[in-house]
């Protein structure tokens, strides 16, 4: 499972056996990480820095 929180303050937790894909982009100062789920369901999540990292470094960790 991978917890975090978004900057919209909304807690995400991801099921990393149910996720298929991770998009991750970076645009501005904003850092999206997109999850793309089984049964063609994503989650969109809008994230701090601090934040974005710790996620692609535990998604670098999961594969």
């Amino acid at each position: 499972m991978l917890q975090f929180t978004d900057l919209n303050n909304a807690e995400h937790t991801i099921h990393l056996a149910n996720m298929t894909n991770a998009v991750y982009r970076k645009t501005n100062d904003a850092h999206v990480i997109t999850f793309h789920m089984l049964g063609n369901h994503i989650v969109p999540a809008t994230v701090d820095s601090v934040t974005a990292a710790r996620l692609i470094q535990e998604l670098g960790e999961h594969q």
